[in-house]
Formats: C-alpha cells, structure tokens, sequence
C-alpha cells in the first residue's frame, strides 16, 4: 500500500509507461480518503472564520487539483497497462475539470442576470443533466477498464509491471 501511493508521487508527471491494478487502486482509495478529510476539514474551517468559505473553497480546490493530476497520470498509465490509449483518461479529466467553470460561468449569470431568464435556466439545466449523465456513464466505463487485468507481457506501451514486484 505505502510503496504504491509512494510510486503515485513519484510518477507524478509520468505519462508513459505501464501501471498494474495494486498500484491505481491504493492510491484512488487513499486520494478519497484524504479528499473525504480535505472536505470536512474545511468545512469547519468555512464555519468557524469570517472569510472562511472562500479560504476553505481555494484549498480543497487546489488539494483536489493536485490529486486530480496524479490521478490523471496514473490512468493513463493504467490504461497502457491493458493496451489502450490515453484518449478516454484524457476525456475524463476534462469531465473531472469541467466543473472548475462553474467559478468563471457563475458571476457571469449572476450579472447579468440570466438566472432570471426561464429559456436560459432550462438550457442550462438541461445542460447539467447531461453532463451528470456522461460523468457517471463515463466513470462506469473507466472503473469498468481500471479493474480489467493487464495486458500479458510486453505491449506498445512497455513491459509488463507485474515481474517487477514478483
């Protein structure tokens, strides 16, 4: 577990390469972790200072975008692992961003508001419908490849990692 969340880091950046089910899945479940406590952390920290919503929202956002990343990566790699392409990670991290233009998009509504304009929310809830709906048909899909075994031996992508560790 340790030395996975340790190569999480290490490989950080690294969009090459091959990574095996152990070292995606230790790491997925300890980001949700620490995201779990990022989020309630700051929410007692919004409830108990004057300015406290904006200094909790810039760090659970920058902790989740520094996650994001990682995680980013390490899908691509794991995508190699079973022989495919980085395409689909690359589809869902700009899902998993998307929400991030809700802070440009909202100020926007609010002054001039289109909040107040009945066509404008249903096109817009209409939008936020299905994007939810692509998100969760898409994370079905990425779990669906993230649990799959790895490709046997080598592949276009590098050597199997599984001799490695055994």
């Amino acid at each position: 577990m340790i030395k996975a969340y340790k190569l999480f880091w290490q490989n950080y950046f690294k969009l090459e390469g091959r990574s095996r089910r152990r070292d995606f899945w230790w790491p997925f479940f300890i980001n949700a972790i620490i995201e779990v406590i990022v989020l309630n952390g700051t929410k007692f920290l919004e409830n108990s200072m004057v300015h406290g919503h904006i200094i909790s929202s810039i760090i659970y956002q920058v902790i989740s975008l520094i996650l994001c990343i990682g995680t980013f990566s390490l899908s691509v790699r794991r995508f190699h692992d079973i022989g495919m392409t980085k395409k689909f990670p690359v589809f869902y991290l700009i899902l998993t961003l998307l929400p991030y233009l809700k802070n440009v998009i909202e100020p926007v509504i609010n002054h001039t508001h289109l909040d107040h304009n009945h066509v404008f929310v249903m096109i817009l809830s209409g939008l936020f419908i299905t994007y939810y709906i692509i998100s969760i048909i898409a994370a079905l899909v990425a779990l669906a490849y993230c649990v799959a075994d790895s490709e046997d031996g080598s592949n276009k992508y590098g050597p199997n990692p599984k001799p490695i560790y055994e």
